[in-house]
Protein backbone atom coordinates (compact mmCIF):
# COMPACT_ATOMS: atom_id res chain seq x y z
CA UNK A 1 0.00 0.00 0.00
CA UNK A 2 1.12 3.55 -0.67
CA UNK A 3 0.64 6.78 1.32
CA UNK A 4 -2.07 9.22 0.38
CA UNK A 5 -1.49 12.67 1.88
CA UNK A 6 -4.16 15.34 2.14
CA UNK A 7 -2.39 18.58 1.32
CA UNK A 8 -5.17 21.15 1.10
CA UNK A 9 -8.87 21.60 1.84
CA UNK A 10 -10.66 24.47 0.10
CA UNK A 11 -14.23 25.61 0.58
CA UNK A 12 -15.39 28.35 -1.76
CA UNK A 13 -18.14 30.25 -3.48
CA UNK A 14 -18.24 32.86 -6.24
CA UNK A 15 -16.46 35.60 -4.28
CA UNK A 16 -15.27 33.73 -1.18
CA UNK A 17 -12.62 31.13 -0.37
CA UNK A 18 -11.24 29.50 2.80
CA UNK A 19 -8.18 27.26 2.57
CA UNK A 20 -6.51 24.93 5.05
CA UNK A 21 -3.07 23.67 4.10
CA UNK A 22 -2.11 20.53 5.98
CA UNK A 23 1.34 19.72 7.34
CA UNK A 24 3.33 17.01 5.60
CA UNK A 25 3.47 15.12 8.89
CA UNK A 26 0.67 15.11 11.41
CA UNK A 27 -1.88 17.91 11.54
CA UNK A 28 -3.81 18.33 14.76
CA UNK A 29 -6.99 20.36 14.46
CA UNK A 30 -7.82 22.17 17.67
CA UNK A 31 -9.89 25.14 18.74
CA UNK A 32 -12.78 26.50 20.73
CA UNK A 33 -16.30 25.13 20.66
CA UNK A 34 -17.99 25.80 17.27
CA UNK A 35 -14.67 26.87 15.71
CA UNK A 36 -15.03 24.35 12.86
CA UNK A 37 -12.96 21.33 13.95
CA UNK A 38 -15.66 18.77 13.19
CA UNK A 39 -16.60 20.62 10.03
CA UNK A 40 -13.07 20.18 8.67
CA UNK A 41 -13.26 16.41 9.22
CA UNK A 42 -16.78 16.25 7.79
CA UNK A 43 -15.69 18.15 4.66
CA UNK A 44 -12.80 15.73 4.11
CA UNK A 45 -15.20 12.82 4.61
CA UNK A 46 -17.67 14.43 2.19
CA UNK A 47 -14.97 14.72 -0.50
CA UNK A 48 -14.12 11.06 0.04
CA UNK A 49 -17.65 9.84 -0.60
CA UNK A 50 -19.86 10.59 2.38
CA UNK A 51 -23.48 10.48 1.26
CA UNK A 52 -24.94 12.70 3.99
CA UNK A 53 -25.19 16.43 3.19
CA UNK A 54 -22.86 18.82 5.08
CA UNK A 55 -24.56 20.98 7.71
CA UNK A 56 -23.14 24.50 7.50
CA UNK A 57 -25.65 26.15 9.86
CA UNK A 58 -23.07 26.57 12.66
CA UNK A 59 -20.70 28.31 10.24
CA UNK A 60 -23.06 31.06 9.00
CA UNK A 61 -20.46 32.81 6.85
CA UNK A 62 -19.63 29.60 4.99
CA UNK A 63 -23.31 28.75 4.67
CA UNK A 64 -24.01 32.11 2.99
CA UNK A 65 -21.03 32.24 0.64
CA UNK A 66 -19.77 28.72 -0.14
CA UNK A 67 -21.16 26.13 -2.51
CA UNK A 68 -18.22 23.86 -3.32
CA UNK A 69 -15.44 21.98 -1.50
CA UNK A 70 -12.13 20.63 -2.82
CA UNK A 71 -9.64 18.19 -1.30
CA UNK A 72 -6.13 18.23 -2.76
CA UNK A 73 -4.29 14.92 -2.38
CA UNK A 74 -0.67 14.01 -3.07
CA UNK A 75 0.48 10.48 -3.59
CA UNK A 76 3.82 9.26 -4.94
CA UNK A 77 4.73 12.67 -6.46
CA UNK A 78 1.32 12.88 -8.18
CA UNK A 79 -1.30 15.42 -7.14
CA UNK A 80 -5.03 15.23 -7.78
CA UNK A 81 -7.98 17.21 -6.46
CA UNK A 82 -11.46 15.93 -5.64
CA UNK A 83 -14.28 18.48 -5.86
CA UNK A 84 -17.93 18.32 -4.84
CA UNK A 85 -20.92 20.65 -4.59
CA UNK A 86 -22.13 21.51 -1.07
CA UNK A 87 -25.55 23.14 -1.18
CA UNK A 88 -27.48 20.26 -2.59
CA UNK A 89 -27.17 16.55 -2.08
CA UNK A 90 -24.71 15.52 -4.73
CA UNK A 91 -23.96 12.09 -6.05
CA UNK A 92 -21.24 13.27 -8.47
CA UNK A 93 -17.58 13.98 -7.76
CA UNK A 94 -15.10 15.84 -9.93
CA UNK A 95 -11.56 14.45 -10.12
CA UNK A 96 -8.94 16.87 -11.39
CA UNK A 97 -5.53 15.38 -12.20
CA UNK A 98 -3.75 18.48 -10.93
CA UNK A 99 -3.30 20.65 -7.85
CA UNK A 100 -6.08 22.97 -6.71
CA UNK A 101 -4.14 26.01 -7.98
CA UNK A 102 -4.15 24.57 -11.53
CA UNK A 103 -7.89 23.71 -11.74
CA UNK A 104 -8.74 26.41 -14.26
CA UNK A 105 -6.68 24.68 -16.94
CA UNK A 106 -8.20 21.23 -16.50
CA UNK A 107 -11.48 19.51 -17.28
CA UNK A 108 -12.40 17.12 -14.46
CA UNK A 109 -13.42 13.53 -14.75
CA UNK A 110 -16.95 13.38 -13.28
CA UNK A 111 -17.69 10.14 -11.42
CA UNK A 112 -20.28 8.67 -9.07
CA UNK A 113 -19.50 7.39 -5.56
CA UNK A 114 -18.74 3.82 -6.63
CA UNK A 115 -16.33 5.04 -9.34
CA UNK A 116 -14.65 7.36 -6.82
CA UNK A 117 -14.18 4.43 -4.40
CA UNK A 118 -12.62 2.34 -7.19
CA UNK A 119 -10.34 5.24 -8.17
CA UNK A 120 -9.12 5.69 -4.56
CA UNK A 121 -8.58 1.94 -4.07
CA UNK A 122 -6.50 1.82 -7.29
CA UNK A 123 -4.50 4.83 -6.12
CA UNK A 124 -3.72 3.02 -2.86
CA UNK A 125 -2.90 -0.14 -4.84
CA UNK A 126 -5.49 -2.10 -2.89
CA UNK A 127 -7.18 -5.02 -4.56
CA UNK A 128 -10.93 -5.18 -4.61
CA UNK A 129 -12.26 -7.69 -2.13
CA UNK A 130 -15.71 -9.15 -1.77
CA UNK A 131 -17.15 -10.28 1.54
CA UNK A 132 -20.05 -12.58 2.10
CA UNK A 133 -22.66 -10.67 4.03
CA UNK A 134 -25.53 -12.41 5.74
CA UNK A 135 -28.86 -10.63 5.50
CA UNK A 136 -30.54 -9.88 8.80
CA UNK A 137 -33.17 -12.34 9.94
CA UNK A 138 -32.60 -14.48 6.87
CA UNK A 139 -30.49 -17.34 5.52
CA UNK A 140 -29.74 -15.34 2.37
CA UNK A 141 -26.22 -14.22 1.62
CA UNK A 142 -24.91 -11.52 -0.70
CA UNK A 143 -21.50 -10.35 -1.85
CA UNK A 144 -20.42 -6.91 -0.68
CA UNK A 145 -17.38 -5.06 -2.03
CA UNK A 146 -14.90 -3.67 0.51
CA UNK A 147 -14.61 0.00 -0.45
CA UNK A 148 -12.24 2.85 0.25
CA UNK A 149 -14.72 4.12 2.86
CA UNK A 150 -14.43 0.78 4.69
CA UNK A 151 -10.62 1.16 4.75
CA UNK A 152 -10.89 4.86 5.70
CA UNK A 153 -12.84 3.96 8.86
CA UNK A 154 -9.74 2.29 10.28
CA UNK A 155 -7.48 5.36 9.99
CA UNK A 156 -9.67 7.70 12.03
CA UNK A 157 -8.53 8.17 15.62
CA UNK A 158 -11.09 9.58 18.04
CA UNK A 159 -9.97 12.64 20.02
CA UNK A 160 -10.26 10.74 23.32
CA UNK A 161 -7.35 8.51 22.27
CA UNK A 162 -5.09 11.55 21.85
CA UNK A 163 -6.33 13.57 24.80
CA UNK A 164 -5.44 13.71 28.45
CA UNK A 165 -8.08 14.23 31.15
CA UNK A 166 -7.97 18.03 30.62
CA UNK A 167 -8.71 17.77 26.89
CA UNK A 168 -5.14 18.58 25.79
CA UNK A 169 -2.73 16.43 23.81
CA UNK A 170 -1.27 13.63 25.94
CA UNK A 171 2.50 13.79 25.33
CA UNK A 172 3.07 10.78 27.63
CA UNK A 173 1.08 8.50 25.32
CA UNK A 174 3.01 9.69 22.25
CA UNK A 175 6.45 10.93 23.43
CA UNK A 176 8.18 10.75 20.03
CA UNK A 177 5.52 12.72 18.15
CA UNK A 178 6.34 16.23 16.98
CA UNK A 179 3.27 18.47 16.87
CA UNK A 180 2.92 21.34 14.44
CA UNK A 181 0.29 24.04 14.80
CA UNK A 182 -2.66 23.82 12.46
CA UNK A 183 -4.89 26.46 10.95
CA UNK A 184 -8.55 26.58 11.80
CA UNK A 185 -11.07 27.42 9.17
CA UNK A 186 -13.21 29.79 11.19
CA UNK A 187 -10.69 32.11 12.79
CA UNK A 188 -7.42 31.50 10.99
CA UNK A 189 -5.74 31.43 14.43
CA UNK A 190 -3.70 28.41 15.58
Amino acid sequence: MTRMIFTKLVIQGTAYRRTIEFNKGLTIIRGDKTSGKSLVLNLIDYCLGRTQKIDLTVQRELNLHCDRVFLEVTQDEETFTIGRLLKERQSKFSIYYCSFNELDGYTPKVVNQEELMQFLMRKLRLSEYKLVKHQRHSNKQELETVSFRDVFRYVYVHQCVWSNKNGGFDHQKFPDLIIKKSLLMSSGNP
